[in-house]
């Protein structure tokens, strides 16, 4: 019976990420029958529509009868924007917004050419509106493109104007990205006012004047979408292969998810063959210190909200792994390693044994964070998922350190002590921060989300701290282990 236990837990966890990726592509459908009509346009035999779910916006390029020939994903022109209208001029343009970091950062639009398949052939530079107000109109010209906006009050509108000149090809666009440039600031061209005693509920302005939809209900007729439109729109429906293509991210992430469980229970078989139980004391450590982060997060907010916490969660997880590593691969060196030789070890087991713990808690801290993130959806879990290469990395290269001051610590005391003192000092600093910073109100959402961003982009000399740090880790130990005495 025990030969088969490995193979139930395999085909008990592939069957937990099957009911995962259904449970989360039953909700991605309700989604999309719960969510409203945003924009669209009929041209030729062509009709375009667009909405927005959660995580992305979708445009839809369909034929006459409403059936859907491609489809095109937001993210393609920019990850974090959303479509906020469409409209076509001799070709097709989408207005794009995001939502910037900051609790009151302006949201930043961007206009985008596309081809009859829903491809980016061009788009702007990203701007911003100069006055605060609601974006209720689009409109696509000759000569440019007019935005309207209902400004604070509702009782004002104001009309900006973007050249067509501005549009830059895809390919400009990619060497441009890597220049950190602010938004530019679109100023209104024209104003326009309700009649008195009267709000604006939408304007927007074409062909040299303003369309006004207002409180009484008047003008709505120049608003409201055609019954062509509104039946394409609700009878939408997605082939298998389209589904693929707009589920692809998460189809990619329940795969790793996959696999990387199946890599865990690979490495925790072989850790328990090994009979190497250091795996329990770490797990023991980081549940305590993941458990103190998180009594910190809760004390120091105001309500308690369990899907911001359960986000944050993970963040609390791979701090406690760091410090649990570098602490307990210090001491291993200089106890758990001499251990295992006397008992009659041999060297390279002793090395590949350590490798393989070690990459067990790399799995289970990664994987464990992948899964929470995916559970609890939201902005700060999507960030988070986009940062597990940068936050494995980190992981790796901590670990491999923590190693090293082992090595060093068995070879040169002295060195190894003050290496040990500096890092428990800057652990106690850190947690003294992070305390304070509860008792003082805690870090709001806007910048837990801005901080969480940083992780976003793996910069390539971390990637090269990590392998340096694990080459050297393994050349160390290697060769200490070699002119390490046996001492029964």
């Amino acid at each position: 019976m025990k030969r088969h236990i490995p193979y139930i837990v395999a085909l008990a966890w592939m069957m937990a990420v099957a009911v995962l990726a259904f449970a989360d592509g039953l909700s991605w459908s309700r989604e999309r029958t719960r969510s409203a009509y945003l924009d669209g346009c009929a041209v030729g035999d062509r009709i375009y529509l667009v909405e927005n779910m959660e995580r992305d916006g979708i445009l839809y390029v369909m034929d006459s009868q409403g059936t859907v020939q491609e489809v095109s994903l937001a993210s393609a022109v920019e990850k974090g924007s959303f479509f906020a209208r469409i409209d076509y001029e001799e070709a097709l343009y989408g207005l794009m917004v995001k939502k910037a970091a900051g609790q009151d950062a302006a949201l930043q639009y961007r206009i985008v050419e596309f081809d009859d398949q829903g491809r980016v052939l061009a788009k702007t530079p990203e701007f911003t509106l100069h006055q605060p107000g609601t974006l209720t109109g689009f409109h696509a010209e000759a000569q440019g493109f007019y935005l309207t906006a209902v400004l604070e009050g509702q009782t004002s509108a104001g009309a900006y104007f973007v050249e067509k000149e501005a549009l830059e090809s895809e390919a400009a666009g990619e060497q441009e990205q890597t220049k950190e440039e602010a938004p530019s600031v679109k100023k209104p061209v024209q104003m326009g006012y309700s009649p008195v005693e009267h709000t604006l509920i939408e304007a927007r302005y074409e062909d040299g004047a303003f369309l006004y939809h207002l409180d009484d209900g008047s003008g709505v007729e120049d608003f409201q979408a055609g019954e062509k439109l509104q039946g394409a729109f609700w009878y939408r429906s997605l082939s298998m292969g389209q589904i693929m293509k707009v589920r692809r991210e998460r189809m990619l992430l329940y795969g790793a998810l996959l696999i990387v469980g199946y890599g865990v229970l690979w490495l925790f078989l072989s850790v328990l063959r090994n009979r190497s139980h250091t795996v329990y004391a770490i797990a023991v450590v980081e549940l305590a210190l993941t458990a103190v982060f998180t009594l910190i997060a809760v004390f120091s907010a105001d309500g308690l909200d369990f899907k911001a916490l359960a986000s944050v969660g993970p963040y609390f997880f791979c701090f406690a792994a760091i410090f649990t590593m570098m602490m307990i691969n210090t001491g291993s060196q200089s106890l758990y390693v001499p251990l295992l030789l006397a008992m009659g070890e041999t060297r390279r087991n002793v090395l590949l044994g350590f490798r393989y713990y070690q990459a067990l808690i790399l799995a289970a801290t990664t994987g464990l964070c992948g899964l929470i993130w995916l559970l609890v959806p939201g902005e700060l879990s999507s960030l988070g998922l986009r940062s597990l290469p940068c936050i494995l990395c980190a992981l790796v290269a901590v670990s491999s350190m923590g190693s090293i001051m082992g090595t060093l610590f068995v070879r040169w005391k002295w060195l190894g002590t003050l290496i040990i003192v500096l890092l428990c000092g800057g652990a106690g600093g850190l947690i003294g921060i992070t305390s304070a910073t509860a008792l003082n109100g805690g870090f709001n959402a806007a910048e837990v989300v801005k901080l969480a961003g940083y992780l976003v982009k793996t910069p390539w000399w971390l990637v090269l701290i990590a392998l340096g740090t694990l080459a050297a880790d393994v050349l160390f130990q290697w060769v200490l282990l070699r002119r390490r005495e046996v001492k029964l």
